[in-house]
């Protein structure tokens, strides 16, 4: 009851104040964005600087960490300016976060809204130094699907290096720093003065664009005057700035090629092939087809594969110099040496449904065609390649060596089963040359090999990078092994003189010859370059000398002769290598892991090449000479501009099935 009285009391001014009139009673609109703070603390006003410039400062180190590869001669004041390329985006990124602090409260925007519109500016702010380290390190661009693939494939984070502990934390961190910045970000937004935020954007921004338009008045300036360089850093980087786009007068035409592709062409290929009557095989030779992950030019000797190295005279082919994978990625290079078709075709080849027409051939001439691992078919996405029938042998999740030890094990347990008259193809797939490169303690040759059971390698010193080479070569000493389990058991049952044994990788692998660790980043020859040895029966042991460049295409035209047909019955973009081969003036090779393959590398004696696909044209994308010094002139453009058009065949064009195919030339005997 005192309570309710109180109420009742009458309302007395307080002395000296003017009297409360009823009229002043009227309400007004409070407008809640303006009662944010105007004249914020000194502790807020620190936090704020502190965000806004510090993430600019972050995202221009982000773009110091990119490696731009190949070498180039450099116009004037280049190096002061390739600076000044990464520190606008810097600014670039502290402006837009000025911006959306300073405009964010004054939006009538729901609250949830404004979360999800700091937290995508953040996402992309982590991204950036993703991309940036993986770019680095291993010379690939980093794209949202391949993100999405590390996300779902186990298989795709043990290839970079990954433990799967070990990238659940990585993510994990990631996603608590986005969090923790939005938070951090939206309190700034709401408790720091409007004049302070007006004022930093705009510095921020107006130091922006001075900068920017000085660094692109440079840019155009030189890339109008094919100042190649230029290009190379412009396009190495997780987004753009190309602000000159924006106005048709400064637009730059860059270097571009044709791409050649007819899409009629494809299509009569592809039915050519969906309706060729398989012919039968004059000779019915077991095939045993050993495709070794990452395995480079140099790998045999006889210290790191002792094994094959005693086989060495029982191989008629070994190419272990001049030999190209299809790309130097594990698609392009499964695809090109079991079809004879460039990578860049894998999409034509799926989207068509169409199985590998050589492996067909085999099946519909009674053959038994079984896959040794499954499991690194599923991985490169190539198993609907392989016709119905084929046998999988499915190897179950473990370490890459108990893997192919499972591989070899089980190849051998069911070649002593089968039947003796059923030819065969045994396409025998290793992974223990993949990095982490595992393999038994029994073949740590090479010392220091401890384990990888992180990333270290990628923040590595030259003792590391010397441990990532021991351990490649101590698993390129137990694929060795493996394979001798084989050769040995062919050789003592007296089937090496009725078998065809083929040898080789799907790729190489670098470690820093040009600025990269593994593969599928920029191709070079370390990356690309792999080798093949190749074993015919009833030969004597005289080696065939080529001397030339040749690729993994020519592997399916070499056997189609060895099996004893006369001439190239499936059309393939390749030569067989038991006949007289021209040398290919130009290599056209798959780069980057994309369906089709974002970039073509094109290589001649000297240099290497990058084009970006586009669908009317291939963009260029920057040169590198092959032994790693600067490039200077305009020599490597006359050669590609004066052989792209030929280059293009063994890539985006596919033969005419019109014409006749292309008659073999033995080189020798084949009885």
């Amino acid at each position: 009851m005192a309570l309710r009285s109180a109420c009742f009391y009458p309302i007395v001014p307080w002395p000296g104040t003017p009297p409360f009139h009823r009229g002043d009673t009227s309400s007004k609109p409070v407008n809640i964005a303006s009662m944010r703070t105007t004249t914020p603390s000194s502790n807020g006003r620190r936090t704020y600087l502190a965000l806004v410039f510090g993430v600019g400062g972050l995202v221009a180190l982000a773009f110091t960490v990119i490696r731009v590869r190949g070498g180039f001669a450099h116009p004037p004041w280049f190096l002061c300016f390739a600076i000044l390329f990464r520190i606008q985006f810097g600014l670039f990124a502290g402006a837009a976060l000025a911006a959306l602090l300073y405009l964010l409260p004054k939006s009538k925007l729901p609250r949830l809204i404004r979360w999800l519109v700091l937290a995508t500016f953040f996402v992309l702010f982590v991204w950036v130094f993703i991309w940036a380290l993986v770019q680095r390190e291993f010379g690939t661009e980093l794209s949202p699907g391949s993100l999405w693939e590390l996300m779902t494939s186990a298989a795709q984070i043990a290839a970079v290096g990954l433990g799967a502990l070990e990238f659940a934390l990585i993510l994990g961190i990631s996603l608590a720093i986005v969090g923790a910045l939005t938070a951090l970000s939206y309190t700034c937004a709401h408790r720091t003065g409007t004049t302070l935020q007006r004022r930093v954007c705009l510095i921020l921004l107006g130091s922006f664009v001075i900068l920017h338009l000085v660094v692109r008045t440079y840019f155009v300036y030189h890339l109008n005057r094919d100042h190649f360089v230029v290009l190379a850093y412009d396009d190495c980087a997780p987004f753009s700035l190309r602000s000159e786009q924006l106005v048709p007068g400064l637009r730059i035409d860059r270097i571009g090629l044709p791409n050649f592709e007819s899409e009629t062409r494809t299509a009569r290929y592809l039915d050519f092939l969906r309706t060729l009557p398989m012919p039968a095989i004059p000779r019915r030779h077991n095939i045993v087809w050993f495709d070794i992950e990452s395995l480079r030019f140099d790998a045999i000797d006889e210290r790191v594969m002792p094994r094959l190295s005693s086989y060495r005279d029982r191989f008629q082919i070994k190419l272990d110099r001049q030999h190209w994978s299809g790309g130097n990625a594990t698609p392009w290079g499964v695809f090109s040496m079991l079809t004879g078709v460039s990578g860049y075709h894998v999409k034509d080849f799926q989207w068509a449904g169409m199985n590998d027409p050589f492996l067909t051939l085999l099946v519909r001439n009674g053959y038994r065609l079984r896959v040794a691992n499954q499991d690194q078919m599923d991985a490169a996405g190539l198993s609907w390649l392989f016709p119905a029938g084929t046998v999988f042998q499915p190897i179950g999740a473990s370490e890459n060596e108990e893997e192919d030890r499972r591989t070899i094990d089980g190849y051998l347990k069911d070649r002593a089963a089968r039947q003796p008259e059923t030819p065969a193809l045994d396409f025998v797939a290793l992974d223990s040359t993949h990095l982490p490169y595992a393999f038994p303690a029994a073949h740590a040759i090479f010392q220091p090999a401890p384990e990888l059971t992180s990333s270290h390698h990628v923040l590595r010193s030259k003792d590391d990078l010397e441990i990532v080479r021991n351990r490649y070569r101590n698993g390129c000493h137990y694929v060795d092994e493996l394979i001798g389990r084989v050769l040995d058991d062919l050789h003592l049952k007296g089937d090496l003189d009725n078998t065809i044994v083929v040898i080789t990788g799907d790729h190489g692998e670098e470690f820093q010859e040009r600025g990269q660790l593994t593969h599928a980043g920029v191709l070079n020859d370390f990356q690309g370059r792999t080798l093949l040895w190749m074993h015919f029966p009833k030969t004597t042991s005289e080696r065939l000398a080529i001397e030339v460049p040749t690729v993994h295409m020519d592997i399916v035209p070499t056997l189609l002769e060895a099996l004893g047909f006369g001439e190239d019955i499936l059309h393939t973009q390749g030569r067989s290598l038991l006949s007289p081969i021209e040398k290919r003036p130009m290599l056209s090779l798959c780069e980057h892991l994309s369906k089709p393959p974002r970039y073509r590398a094109l290589v001649t004696d000297t240099y290497i090449s990058r084009w970006r696909y586009t669908a009317r044209r291939y963009l260029f994308s920057g040169v590198q000479r092959r032994d790693g010094a600067a490039v200077e002139g305009e020599e490597w453009l006359s050669e590609v501009r004066q052989l792209s058009a030929k280059a293009a065949e063994m890539y985006e064009i596919l033969p005419d099935v019109s014409l006749p195919p292309l008659r073999f030339e033995t080189k020798r005997a084949q009885e």
